[in-house]
């Protein structure tokens, strides 16, 4: 931390898009499966929204316990036919 015109201010950035892009992307390749928070953050829609797609057929899911997992490919694949 370094001090300002008396006020501390620290030396660490706010995360960008790209640092969570990276972070992903170092989970995906370890696993291929991504929580549901991960999944929503990864195709830049809310946890609901992956809920309707689920029940519509438009994404397939695994639930493992209480949560859901989703493949990359499969997000993917879903955000290319959006686009």
């Amino acid at each position: 931390m370094t001090e300002l015109g008396g006020k501390k201010s620290s030396n660490k950035t706010q995360e960008g898009p790209a640092e969570v892009d990276v972070e992903i992307q170092k989970l995906t390749i370890v696993n291929g499966w991504l929580s549901t928070e991960k999944a929503a953050a990864y195709i830049d829609a809310d946890a609901k929204t992956l809920y309707r797609y689920r029940k519509v057929g438009r994404l397939k899911g695994f639930k493992l316990g209480k949560e859901w997992k989703y493949r990359v490919e499969d997000l993917d694949r879903l955000i290319k036919k959006s686009s």
